[in-house]
């Protein structure tokens, strides 16, 4: 079904452009003197760029252990990308392209947010700060309180998955932190949440991958705008009154390790099958048997499509091309990361990529 198309390595760059940052990436401690060269993106052969006449690695650090996500944050119609790292950051490409010619610029390797504190008299303060939880950012943005705007889930090394509402709007975001232990829920290392309807109740379901190799499945006890998702629980003594979904475990990729589910209608009959990238750089593929309303995932191959990125791979499916048929982009434990272009719907097989 993918042909390979592009292999690039994030370590190269393609066109510099000199700007000033754009809002989601700058501190507030930035200044117009302090002007930051800007990096442009597109995925074409790479080479070494240039930076006051020296040629040179035009960027800071690795995007190694790279997990992205597509997202339209500005309601311009086209989607952006950001991309977690190994540094526990997130960078953010802006997409000034269109949705049928993409063209991402790099505006920042470290998103930034607000917390709320107070001062030594007690008053209460906003502080922009960048997005640091810890190691091996892993984001994940969907409109998690039903109020037209996406929120920001992030899953890390230490296994908390941290909360981020969006207190701006669907034009001009501002990210607020709420908590880095989203409804109390904590997994042994590596957390990778993903968000979506997978039981057709019109509420989004929670999907871990974990540092283990197990997924679980969180089903939304609550309503679209106020999310309820439970631990385990005695049904004589729920956590929360609102419980009715006990967790259930997915899928184990024992022996690899740090599994990075993501969903995806592979055989395109309107239910969600689950794809996981493992620690041996191969992928798991399960295929939904169940339906859009009562998901039941079987494990079809241990190494989908022949795929083999070397190291912990994540995948990401996105329709970067607009033609029906989603792309795969592959993060790997390097900073490469690797590009599959969907090309034939009935092809089965991939040829290996050397």
């Amino acid at each position: 079904m993918f042909k390979a198309k592009i292999i690039f390595n994030i370590q190269f760059t393609f066109f510099l452009l000199l700007i000033l940052g754009f809002s989601l990436g700058t501190p507030n401690y930035s200044t117009a003197e302090e002007e930051q060269p800007v990096l442009t993106y597109n995925w074409i052969p790479q080479f070494y760029g240039k930076l006051k006449g020296e040629t040179k690695l035009l960027y800071t650090r690795s995007f190694a252990r790279s997990m992205l996500r597509f997202v339209d944050i500005d309601d311009d119609g086209d989607d952006d990308l950001f991309v977690g790292k190994a540094d526990g950051r997130i960078a953010f490409f802006h997409n000034q392209g269109s949705t049928a010619t993409p063209f991402f610029k790099l505006i920042t390797e470290d998103l930034v947010v607000i917390h709320e504190g107070v001062d030594k008299q007690s008053n209460a303060i906003l502080i922009q700060t960048i997005l640091d939880v810890g190691n091996n950012a892993a984001p994940e943005f969907v409109d998690i309180d039903n109020d037209g705007d996406f929120d920001l889930l992030i899953g890390s090394k230490d296994g908390h998955i941290f909360h981020y509402e969006n207190r701006g709007n669907k034009l001009s975001p501002r990210f607020f932190r709420k908590t880095p232990i989203y409804m109390g829920l904590k997994f042994g290392g590596n957390s990778v949440p993903r968000l979506a309807d997978v039981n057709g109740d019109r509420t989004y379901d929670l999907l871990v991958g974990t540092g283990s190799g197990k997924i679980h499945i969180f089903f939304n006890s609550g309503m679209a705008q106020e999310a309820v998702f439970c631990q385990a629980f005695k049904v004589s003594d729920p956590p929360d009154k609102r419980c009715k979904f006990q967790p259930e475990l997915v899928a184990d990729i024992a022996p690899q390790a740090n599994a990075v589910p993501e969903l995806v209608d592979w055989d395109q009959d309107n239910d969600l099958d689950l794809v996981v990238g493992k620690s041996n750089g191969k992928i798991n593929y399960y295929l939904n048997t169940g339906n859009n309303f009562a998901p039941l995932w079987s494990l079809k191959s241990r190494h989908f499509q022949f795929i083999d990125g070397g190291g912990s791979v994540a995948p990401t499916f996105h329709d970067l091309n607009q033609d029906g048929f989603p792309e795969l982009f592959l993060g790997t434990s390097s900073s490469k990361i690797i590009y599959y272009e969907n090309h034939e719907v009935l092809l089965d097989l991939l040829r290996k990529i050397p």
